[in-house]
């Protein structure tokens, strides 16, 4: 088996068959050393403070299933970091699937020095409903959730640390419903919209405001979640969707 020197003095080896491979060098985002390991199941990072390999600084694991039609399967990744640029960090990601339309994903990461984050979702043959959380070490929060279904009506909310809070209602005709509220001139404020496009916002202090052509809101768009994974030693924090898309028309009309 041949091997070859590379720039950062690291030793890369050829394929080690039934689909796997194997590499070593030095990741400058991570400043550590990365041994990767593959198989048909499998992908491995080993982390280590050295060269030699005597002094392990943590682990990436992402495990997936052999066959994707055979139920239940699991996708699922994680890491731990004890050594260099992200000591402490820490993450998870679990897809669980049971069937041709059902399943359920989660995710949790730890980052010191930044802050946290984790959030759910799950899908069957008729709805998707998600939630999603980050933390970070200023004591600033925000936290979203909703529920979706495929005759087009749902909800959502979204609520942060500066004492914003909303509220949507879509239902399946295309009509729909809001309420805002936060540290802001004219909130709380309601907002309807009509089906056929027809929107209204009546602000704290009693203005109205109106306009047609599209509506407010163009409907409320499913959730889902992502999680912690690997890139070549980079790792991915979680995130989440869910809110519908906005799409404004028309010059407001506002009325008293």
């Amino acid at each position: 088996m041949g091997s070859s020197t590379g720039s950062t003095a690291g030793t890369s080896t050829g394929g080690t068959g039934g689909g796997g491979w194997n590499d070593f060098y030095f990741d400058d985002y991570l400043g550590l050393w990365v041994q990767t390991e593959s198989t048909d199941t499998s992908f491995t990072q080993h982390l280590y403070a050295d060269e030699a390999k005597t002094e392990p600084a943590g682990l990436f694991q992402t495990n997936f299933p052999s066959g994707w039609n055979v139920f239940p399967y699991q996708f699922s990744s994680s890491f731990a970091i004890t050594r260099g640029n992200f000591t402490g960090a820490r993450g998870m990601y679990v897809t669980t699937v049971t069937s041709d339309v059902k399943g359920s994903s989660s995710y949790e990461n730890v980052w010191p020095g930044y802050g946290s984050d984790k959030g759910t979702s799950s899908w069957n043959g008729s709805s998707s409903a998600w939630s999603s959380e980050a933390n970070d070490t200023t004591g600033a929060w925000w936290k979203g959730g909703g529920q979706y279904f495929d005759d087009g009506h749902g909800s959502s909310s979204y609520e942060d640390s500066l004492g914003f809070k909303a509220s949507f209602v879509y239902n399946a005709d295309g009509s729909g419903s809001a309420r805002m509220e936060g540290p802001v001139t004219g909130l709380p404020a309601t907002i309807t919209w009509t089906a056929s496009g027809h929107t209204r916002i009546v602000y704290a202090d009693g203005t109205v405001e109106e306009w047609d052509a599209g509506g407010f809101f163009g409907g409320g768009g499913e959730g889902g979640t992502t999680g912690a994974g690997t890139d070549g030693g980079n790792t991915g924090g979680g995130s989440t969707g869910g809110t519908g898309n906005v799409t404004t028309g028309g010059a407001p009309n506002k009325v008293k």
